[in-house]
């Protein structure tokens, strides 16, 4: 075998080689080129040396010399030194990136980049083992580059290309579109577009993912950082020595095809001789394994971008070692590479790259005649075992593969025929003592699952090679589904007693040992093999409940009526699949669980998801009467499918983004809309669309509309695409005057957001020009907009509560909100910690392109707790009313009128001091015991910013020195001389403020609002905040303006604020002002927002402000 040394040693040797092998004269020296000629010698068409700032041509000719390129430059050669630096400026801009995730403006199509192109950077660099390969090994694997050879000659930049992806009826995406299908029948889309979406084509090239051709196919081409600078470098043999142990109790006993004590052996003989001889392809397939452990290191590391970036080195250095080598070398060790890479891609939304390494892997098998026991008669029988063990993991993947992208599968079951893996005692069993092999065991009866989903693919899906829902054979797909679930039963019966099946009430399922995570996987396999049987007669029972006017019939009913008895196999199937995983995770979410690998958990849970939004449209529409209790029970189901994904990983995007999707589909397939007509298999008219939904604790959720989108770290999120992404086929909704998500026009820039979480079903703020589409609030109780546990969790955690507000009675037992002794306190921090952490401002009026408010609370949640944002006094309050009634406090919403002495000019406050604005303002009244009162978080610095009793002539301090009192009057400006009781003039509540209480001569009570007990709807702060966005006058559309107050920590009392206003920052602590940056140009004033405030706006966003309000 070769070594590191020797094998970088074989190279080439080209024509040119052998000349200058030949040539016994000293090297020519080589004529260094410059990237640009300075000016004067261009002209003079002279020789230019290219020196900075003058070249000698033009010191010594007394020129000015200018380097300026010329229009037509294509030629142009840079120095290698410029093209380093512009590297790491490029990976500093994407590491920020990534760290702003939450601010970026992106959209569903995948990104250009590549999320293993990117240097972890902010990992912190590990030393290096103690026995680490000496230099000159490491300058052996290394591939010297010349410096003119990376130079891109010609200047070329390349262009976005779209590449076309088929998703065949087996995926998940094609099933989605078929529930999408369904949602547009129930929803009367127009005739154009019901065409358009049951066109194959539209819906294929609608799936399109953009490849980045400026950059290298795999992620080895980009610059590395300091902590991954070598691919031969390794961490510390301690850490080396868990990871190892990790992969063999996770990745290798579920795919067990890696000699455990042929690796060890190996792995310890290294270490003995300091890594200095060691393969290239063993190391790279050490790197692949250290990859994979880290991602599955979630005790130690619990946040999963820091586990990606951990393992992301690991995968980088595998590439750099042996990403070129396993295009030309053909051996068992390149094989295990090439396979632990697929496995790991799955894991870390490498979709892509997993399908297309996975072909290379089945041509390096065949190559190598893993197919055969014929190449492998001369081993030893341990090793021409794990030969069949990797052949059998490879047919195993490539049937997983074939099922979740929809695609014909590359190994016939011929192939494997007389293949199955020897099992029982195992071959690393030591003397006279055996241990029974559960891996290989596992393995052996995992192969005969995958035989039963190869015969499924074929006999129910057409092998994939095209749709076969145009045209679908019900008593087909009768007959194929009563056999496969035979063979299924028969699987399971054949099962040995260890690895029996588990039910969700099963003890085992909350025992952790080897044998009952070998058996929860195997329940969960046979679960999705179940749903994939059976998911052509729900899609049948689908295409026939929601057929258009213009479809064809369809079957003869009592076929369907059979289809429909069959289609509840595949309901039961995912509702076990989400029950048994909801009773592990709910006991125990630590990685020691019974589940496995989260990646596999994920897309099981997923797929079960989908299952059940289909069961949710079918009970919802699919009758003449709704089937209450279907609909109750899906909805449960998918609100332990939230608990699930919730639980599943912490800051994982892929967990996060299916999570999104699933309460996005969920909501659509719910939302109350025409009913069918089951007679003929038609749906009646809907005069209007009704956008009430029913609610359930978690299980559905809003869309972030186009007017605040939200963004996760797409980076890295191919496999969200091919779960997620793809499966929303924006055509399908053109024809719609109303989206059925949220009731709001839907556009182009709907689908450049994810959905983000609460159970809000009501319209605010719409732009649609349609008058039936109205505002309003839920009639039904349990049909308002509140916000679910978790996303309360995410909140607190947003405005930083201190763990000592957590352990709350509120948060135990929502009854307690309402009593002052336990709802008051909790009331009092979560208004401080709000008013500090959440800003008031305005800057979706000026820096946005829609330059539109949205009072939705569903786009309010992704704003303030996604994306860090703020809003002013409606946004403010409507948000955190939500958060208050979720929580179980009594919330009335009332509107009000601001005080002219507020008006940030000086010719107003001196002659209009004692009147007030038209109703413009919004606040909240929160019931304690038997006392309503005042809570208002929307008035930035010149708020209460503290929960007050609603009682005529209450006093406190609210920012010391400050005096706030609340006094029922009548105000100047009213015609009235009597209320309607007859007792005086009608009277408001009005909120003062006294700013120097301390001083006799300017104590002055200085009117700031007023306001009315009456209970304000949503379409009033509708009518409100559209005059306060859109009017010239308005002060909100003529300033930019940020606040946020300040706090001292250590006391937990309010004590100033920080606040921009147009471009000065002026810092207020008590009665003492000052000006702490002065901004002089736009980019100064956004430097600002983000340093000061903590505000991010995408680059859109900053472009996007008109030129009348951008500084110089």
């Amino acid at each position: 075998m070769l070594t590191m040394v020797e094998h970088a040693s074989k190279k080439p040797t080209s024509d040119h080689g052998r000349e200058s092998a030949l040539d016994s004269g000293p090297p020519a020296s080589k004529r260094r080129r410059i990237g640009l000629a300075c000016n004067a010698c261009r002209t003079r068409k002279s020789r230019c040396d290219g020196q900075r700032p003058s070249c000698s041509s033009c010191i010594s000719l007394g020129f000015d010399c200018f380097y300026e390129p010329s229009e037509s430059a294509t030629n142009i050669i840079v120095r290698k030194g410029y093209v380093s630096d512009l590297e790491q400026r490029l990976a500093s801009v994407e590491h920020k990136l990534e760290r702003l995730n939450d601010v970026l403006r992106g959209h569903l199509s995948p990104c250009p980049t590549n999320y293993a192109c990117h240097p972890a950077s902010s990992t912190p660099a590990r030393e290096p083992v103690v026995t680490r390969a000496k230099e000159t090994n490491a300058t052996g694997l290394e591939e010297p580059q010349d410096e003119d050879a990376s130079t891109n000659g010609m200047a070329m930049t390349f262009i976005e290309e779209q590449s076309s992806a088929f998703f065949g009826e087996s995926s998940n995406i094609n099933f989605t579109q078929l529930l999408l299908r369904g949602i547009a029948a129930v929803h009367r889309a127009s005739p154009a577009v019901t065409f358009a979406v049951d066109k194959d084509s539209a819906l294929r090239e609608s799936i399109v993912a953009s490849v980045s051709q400026g950059q290298s196919y795999h992620p080895a081409a980009a610059s590395l950082t300091h902590l991954d600078s070598s691919p031969t470098a390794l961490p510390s043999v301690e850490e080396m020595d868990s990871l190892l142990d990790i992969y063999f109790d996770t990745a290798g006993a579920v795919f067990p095809f890696i000699h455990e004590e042929t690796m060890r052996k190996t792995y310890t003989e290294c270490k003995h001789n300091g890594f200095i001889r060691a393969r290239r392809t063993w190391l790279g397939t050490l790197n692949m394994m250290f990859a994979i452990a880290s991602s599955f290191d979630r005790d130690r590391v619990a946040s999963a971008k820091k586990r990606f970036e951990k393992s992301n080195v690991f995968y980088k250095r595998a590439l750099e070692l042996c990403g070129d080598l396993s295009r030309r070398v053909i051996s068992l060790e390149m094989v295990h590479y090439l396979l632990l890479v697929v496995i790991h891609c799955q894991g870390t939304q490498r979709s892509v790259q997993a399908w297309n390494n996975h072909g290379l892997v089945i041509r390096s098998a065949i190559a190598l005649g893993l197919h055969s026991d014929t190449a492998g008669r001369t081993v030893d029988p341990v090793h021409k075992d794990y030969r069949r063990r990797t052949w059998v993991v490879i047919y195993c993947l490539d049937k997983v593969l074939s099922v979740a992208f929809g695609r014909p599968a590359s190994i016939p079951d011929e192939q494997v025929v007389g293949r199955e893996p020897v099992h029982g005692l195992s071959p690393c069993s030591s003397g006279s003592q055996s241990i029974l092999d559960l891996p290989g065991e596992f393995l052996a009866v995992s192969f005969r699952l995958y035989q039963v989903m190869g015969k499924s693919l074929i006999n129910q899906y057409g092998a994939n090679l095209e749709d076969s829902d145009l045209d679908p054979d019900d008593m087909a797909s009768l007959k194929a589904s009563g056999e496969l679930r035979k063979m299924l039963q028969i699987w399971a019966a054949s099962l040995p007693s260890h690895l029996r099946l588990c039910e969700p009430e099963s003890s085992i399922l909350l025992h952790n040992s080897p044998a009952n995570r070998f058996r929860v996987i195997l329940t969960l396999r046979y679960y999705s093999l179940a749903i994939l049987i059976h998911k052509p007669l729900l899609s049948a029972t689908i295409r026939h409940l929601f057929r258009t006017e213009s479809a064809a019939i369809g079957s003869p009913p009592y076929l369907i009526r059979l289809a429909m008895a069959e289609a509840h196999e595949c309901i039961r199937a995912a509702q076990l699949t989400i029950e048994i995983v909801h009773s592990i995770i709910f006991t125990d979410p630590t990685s020691k669980n019974n589940l496995g690998a989260w990646f596999f958990t994920l897309y099981y849970v997923f797929t079960a998801s989908l299952v059940i939004s289909g069961r949710l449209l079918w009970a919802q529409h699919g009758e003449n009467v709704v089937d209450e209790a279907a609909v109750k029970d899906s909805k449960i189901l998918l609100s332990k499918a939230e608990t699930i994904f919730h639980e599943l990983d912490q800051e994982n995007s892929l967990v996060l983004s299916c999570l999104e999707y699933i309460r996005r589909l969920a909501r659509m397939c719910s939302i109350k809309g025409a009913a069918p007509n089951t007679a003929d298999g038609r749906f009646e008219a809907a005069s209007t669309l009704n956008p009430a939904v029913s609610n359930n604790q978690s299980a559905s959720d809003p869309v972030s509309g186009s007017a605040e989108p939200v963004f996760f770290n797409v980076e890295d999120m191919e496999a969200f695409q091919l779960f997620s992404s793809e499966i929303f086929d924006p055509s399908i909704f053109e024809g719609f005057h109303q989206s059925p998500v949220e009731g709001f026009a839907l556009g182009n820039g709907l689908w450049e957001g994810s959905p983000r979480g609460v159970n809000c079903n009501y319209l605010i703020m719409s732009s649609n020009p349609v008058p039936t589409a109205l505002t309003q609030i839920p009639l039904e109780e349990d049909a308002r907009p509140l916000y679910s546990d978790a996303e309360l969790r995410d909140y607190l955690e947003c405005i930083k509560v201190p763990p000592k507000y957590l352990d709350s009675m509120v948060l135990k037992d929502a009854t307690q909100a309402g009593t002052k002794e336990h709802g008051l306190p909790l009331l009092h921090a979560l208004t401080r910690y709000h008013t500090c952490n959440v800003p008031f401002e305005n800057l979706v009026l000026h820096y946005s392109t829609h330059k539109t408010v949205t009072l939705d609370p569903a786009e309010l949640y992704t704003k303030i707790v996604r994306r860090r944002l703020g809003g002013r006094c409606m946004e403010n309050n409507i948000f955190f009313g939500t958060v208050l009634r979720s929580l179980g406090y009594e919330v009335r919403n009332c509107g009000g009128r601001v005080a002219r002495a507020m008006s940030p000019y000086p010719e107003v406050r001196r002659n209009q001091r004692a009147t007030y604005d038209g109703w413009n303002h919004m606040l909240n009244l929160v019931r304690l015991d038997d006392e309503w009162y005042v809570v208002d978080v929307g008035m930035g610095s010149m708020g209460p910013n503290l929960p007050y009793p609603l009682r005529d002539g209450f006093e406190t301090i609210s920012i010391a020195p400050r005096l706030i009192r609340l006094q029922l009057r009548p105000i100047a400006e009213s015609y009235a001389t009597r209320s309607a009781s007859g007792t005086g003039p009608p009277k408001m509540w009005c909120f003062d403020v006294c700013y120097n209480p301390a001083d006799a001569a300017k104590k002055e009570w200085v009117p700031t609002y007023c306001f009315t007990e009456t209970e304000f709807l949503p379409q009033d702060y509708e009518v409100l905040s559209w005059f306060t966005s859109t009017n010239p006058r308005s002060f909100f559309t003529r300033y930019v303006t940020c606040t946020k107050m300040l706090m001292d920590e250590e006391k937990e009392v309010i004590v100033g604020n920080l606040t921009l206003f147009a471009d000065t920052v002026r810092e207020t602590i008590g009665a003492n002002r000052r000006v702490i940056k002065e901004c002089k140009t736009e980019d100064e004033r956004l430097q600002a927002l983000a340093e000061i405030f903590n505000v991010h706006l995408t680059d859109e966003e900053k472009k996007a402000i008109p030129d009348d309000r951008r500084l110089a």
